[in-house]
């Protein structure tokens, strides 16, 4: 429907919400991406736009599924307070979950370290 819109209704933007198939929805043109995971993994996100932009897909999925591989590993403890270690871990203050959420425990913040050092973005 997305595709089909962009061809159809050119001036209608598109917010793409389905980051596992983000890389497939860009190279049909749909660019406009409303995730969160983009915002706390900076350095892969740009990555990502340039090989992208060389018309690379095997190197852009590389770095989309970095992206992907912390994600579930924030799934497994807690999306909203594991975005919140990362953000914090990147250098933005505060809490980005919702008020009602637990927070997580040191060593939860440990694995989200230590997952964001190993995709590269610490």
């Amino acid at each position: 429907m997305a595709r089909r819109l962009k061809i159809e209704m050119p001036k209608f933007h598109v917010l793409f919400s389905t980051i596992d198939l983000f890389d497939v929805a860009n190279a049909f043109g749909i660019g406009k991406v409303l995730d969160g995971m983009f915002s706390c993994t900076p350095r892969n996100v740009q990555k990502m736009s340039e090989y992208f932009e060389q018309g690379n897909f095997i190197e852009d999925g590389k770095y989309l599924n970095k992206i992907l591989d912390l994600r579930d590993t924030m799934a497994r403890y807690g999306i909203m307070p594991c975005f919140t270690a990362a953000m914090n871990l990147l250098g933005c203050e505060g809490n980005f979950a919702q008020d009602y959420s637990s927070k997580i425990n040191k060593s939860v913040f440990e694995i989200i370290k230590s997952k964001m050092k190993e995709i590269g973005e610490l």
